[in-house]
């Protein structure tokens, strides 16, 4: 279907496969995207390309930029158009909510750009889209207007959404849209065109059903060829529901109701006149990149940032460094549990970085590192941090893979999670309020915060996760939410 919108596709075709004579079942041989692919159809030999669920500089730093840009600025907006081939992109757009991909959000579209070519926009490529139609979620589902949001929510798990919601924020990009929305339903996406293509395929492919059950179900063959022509059938016949939702996401502002409430990036408001924060480390003389980060931008906000290391030839006193500081902020540097420990047990506030440490602040038993966590999904929308963000908000938080903290559900009936990470569903931010009872039964001194994420990753934060850091900032000093929220 791509394909027919005018976009490059990968070409297949179905093949029977023999293994030394037996027969092994009904393949789809597909054109792999990759440099050939992309030399053949593009006349071009060479590409970045970045395949399903990797990471690539250039195309992180290209999506950090196009979702926190003015597009109404129309120099901004050109420079958009000459980065992301658009007609590929909205095609791609309308093809997975017309289809209702569930299963489209970071880990299946192919992304490339021609290097050192005369076209260096990023393009779309289809890859992977089984679960399209219903197939996981059920065939009655796409008949359902609501059914739009959860392909939504899922795209938003990736970076296309994000940059979708943006160009839709300007009314010459939602003209654009629903222009392309109206062609394509009387075109590629025509209902009694894809019921015929969809014939063709299921005619094509009949007369081989049977050995494929008898291969793999052999005891269930004719049941499941039966329910192979149902669902078909379910799927033609559900076709119709497909052009009646995208037609109804055609309407900028209806499709924007559903969308989810990204951050805006806007600056942060001073903080109080002398507020004192001392960011713990482990060596005074080897900070890393994120922690530079992190002082800049608290200083840039007005604090008084003091740099204290804590490793044994930095000799310091605990408590005296807390009495002395408004808000202690611990880096994942530090090591040592004990000093950790004996961090919490002060009547400051602190953020910490790092599971491990937790097991001695005992908030929860232990930690661990994923690595391509890069989003978060909120589970409380109550909360001052979250400033009533809808639950369920995806954010992307981290734009290029790094150490990305995981920290267990913890235990204690005072510790709230207000954050999960998208994939494994480990709590990603929790905070703790002042008297809340921790694990071992005492009540917290201090307000504390733990914060998602290696400290290490803050320089590659988005704007969006340096928003929610400001937020939580804020909280722990006991302040207003310096953006307004």
């Amino acid at each position: 279907l791509h394909g027919a919108m005018e976009q490059v596709a990968a070409r297949g075709r179905w093949v029977a496969l023999y293994l030394n004579g037996a027969y092994w079942g009904l393949y789809n041989l597909t054109e792999r995207i990759d440099d050939t692919f992309l030399a053949t159809h593009f006349a071009h030999d060479h590409w970045d390309i970045v395949r399903p669920s990797d990471r690539h500089e250039a195309w992180d730093e290209f999506v950090d930029w196009i979702t926190s840009a003015d597009l109404s600025d129309a120099a901004q907006y050109e420079q958009a158009v000459q980065q992301l081939d658009i007609e590929n992109f909205t095609s791609f757009i309308i093809l997975e909510l017309w289809a209702g991909d569930t299963d489209w959000g970071a880990g299946n579209p192919y992304v490339a750009r021609m290097q050192y070519g005369p076209d260096p926009r990023w393009r779309l490529f289809v890859w992977d889209a089984e679960w399209t139609f219903g197939l996981l979620h059920g065939i009655d589902a796409i008949r359902d207007i609501a059914f739009s949001q959860t392909i939504i929510d899922v795209g938003a798990n990736g970076p296309l959404i994000p940059i979708f919601d943006n160009l839709l924020a300007t009314p010459r990009y939602q003209a654009y849209f629903t222009s392309q929305v109206e062609q394509h339903l009387a075109g590629a996406l025509a209902t009694e065109s894809v019921r015929d293509r969809l014939a063709a395929l299921t005619a094509e492919l009949r007369p081989a059903i049977a050995a494929e059950a008898a291969r793999w179900l052999p005891e269930q063959e004719p049941a499941a060829v039966a329910q192979w022509e149902t669902v078909l059938q379910q799927i033609a016949d559900a076709l119709d529901a497909n052009a009646q939702r995208l037609r109804h996401l055609s309407n900028p502002e209806t499709l924007r109701r559903l969308l989810p409430n990204f951050l805006a990036l806007d600056e942060s408001a001073p903080l109080l006149p002398a507020t004192r924060i001392a960011l713990l480390v482990d060596h005074l003389a080897a900070l890393e990149p994120g922690d530079e980060a992190i002082v800049a931008h608290l200083e840039a906000r007005s604090a008084t940032v003091n740099v204290i290391g804590t490793h044994d030839d930095n000799p310091h006193d605990p408590v005296q460094v807390a009495g002395s500081h408004d808000l202690l902020l611990m880096s994942s540097s530090v090591r040592e549990l004990d000093i950790a420990a004996r961090y919490a047990q002060t009547t400051t506030p602190v953020i910490f970085w790092e599971p491990q440490l937790l097991e001695a602040t005992q908030l929860a038993r232990r930690g661990g590192t994923r690595a391509e966590q890069v989003n978060i999904r909120i589970v409380d929308r109550e909360h001052p941090i979250m400033a009533r963000l809808p639950e369920g908000q995806h954010l992307r938080v981290v734009l290029r893979p790094d150490t990305l903290s995981v920290a267990y559900p913890p235990s204690g009936p005072g510790v709230h999670v207000l954050a999960r990470h998208v994939i494994g569903g480990d709590a990603a931010l929790m905070v703790v309020e002042v008297g809340d009872e921790l694990i071992n039964g005492q009540p917290a001194k201090a307000r504390t915060v733990f914060w998602f994420g290696h400290h290490n990753t803050f320089h590659w934060s988005t704007s969006r996760a340096v928003r929610l850091f400001d937020r939580a900032v804020d909280w722990a000093l006991g302040l207003p939410s310096s953006d307004g929220a």
